[in-house]
């Protein structure tokens, strides 16, 4: 129970993060290019495993 009240925590912080940077570091900026790169190198990992 504990490693999935962590987990979500983690989802929460992470989710949040996004919204709360503005400028050019924010979602539509820098931070949108950082967000794609880190979905998809998972995303390539658990797909060639």
């Amino acid at each position: 129970i504990f490693s999935d009240v962590f987990a979500t925590a983690l989802m929460i912080i992470a989710i949040s993060g996004l919204f709360i940077v503005r400028g050019n570091k924010g979602l539509w900026g820098r931070g949108g290019i950082e967000l794609a790169i880190g979905i998809l190198i998972p995303l390539l990992f658990i797909y060639l495993i």
